[in-house]
């Protein structure tokens, strides 16, 4: 069949590199989110797929103090409509941490991300139906120990997480606790819809979606 790859946004690394980021469909049934670097002769040094189990796309890259990358987009992979997602990932492409804002059912891009002088982020994006809504966003320094690429890789494939529905089960006779997004421990009988990691005797070993 014809795959559709498309390349959004690209910089300079401090390496004397280009990031680019964008969205393919070459690798599964669905867009993803699509993160590559080539060297200034255009030779292919690493790619990565990044993203959840649905739609997801990057809009816009830029390096990061610590030579990492923040990167705005859209995902479908979260919710019932394309949200805000910004992810931030390391110098070699592997996920730190990912948010996704949703406001009220509407369809929601983020176009553009930056690091600010504080060490937080200004995203800006839109908002549908209206299209002249423009959001204008500020996220706080990066603040949680916790990093996705200390997972260990249990997860279904690529789409880099387990989804479950019902009650989340827990290993028996170990020390657990469950993590939100934010970094905050959340009671395990109580989670809503949404994303959580899940620690084992002190060490994050599994990334989980509740989808109802």
């Amino acid at each position: 069949g014809v795959h559709l790859d498309r390349a959004y946004s690209g910089t300079l690394t401090n390496d004397n590199a280009i990031a680019v980021v964008g969205r393919t469909d070459s690798y599964a049934y669905r867009p993803e989110l699509y993160m590559l670097k080539i060297n200034l002769a255009g030779d292919t040094l690493w790619t990565k797929l990044l993203g959840g189990v649905s739609v997801d796309e990057g809009h816009s890259i830029q390096q990061t103090n610590d030579n990492g990358f923040i990167i705005a987009g859209y995902t479908l992979s979260y919710g019932l409509n394309y949200n805000f997602y910004v992810l931030k990932v390391n110098a070699e492409g592997i996920e730190e941490w990912m948010k996704v804002y949703g406001y009220g059912g509407s369809l929601s891009r983020a176009e553009s991300a930056q690091q600010t002088t504080d060490g937080g982020y200004i995203v800006t994006g839109t908002i549908s139906p209206n299209a002249c809504d423009i959001l204008l966003m500020k996220i706080a320094p990066d603040t949680l120990d916790i990093k996705e690429q200390q997972i260990k890789p249990e997860w279904h494939g690529s789409l880099g997480a387990t989804i479950f529905s019902g009650p989340l089960l827990l290993p028996k006779g170990k020390n657990c606790r469950v993590f939100d997004i934010t970094g905050r421990v959340v009671t395990p009988q109580h989670i809503k819809p949404g994303v959580y990691f899940i620690e084992v005797d002190g060490e994050i070993v599994s990334k989980v979606i509740k989808i109802k």
